[in-house]
């Protein structure tokens, strides 16, 4: 394994608002906005697919490991 050399940074010689000096503060904040619609979308497909595949009838001898199939879980 190739050892590492520590580094030393001069924090005063970094441009003002390092690391992200070179974008203006609007793209900062529309890609936060875009991160956030992101995630969002994400939580309402895994609402939307629970709700499409999740509901449904379940024969009464397998209650007890659909969820865990349903979910890729193993039943531990």
């Amino acid at each position: 394994m190739e050892k590492t050399t520590p580094h030393i940074i001069d924090k005063d010689s970094l441009p003002a608002m390092f690391p992200t000096h070179r974008h203006s503060p609007e793209f900062w904040a529309a890609l936060g906005h875009a991160v956030g619609t992101f995630g969002f979308l994400e939580e309402m497909l895994g609402k939307a697919t629970h709700a499409f595949s999740g509901m449904r009838k379940i024969p009464e001898e397998g209650i007890d490991t659909a969820p865990h199939k349903w979910s890729g879980q193993s039943k531990r």
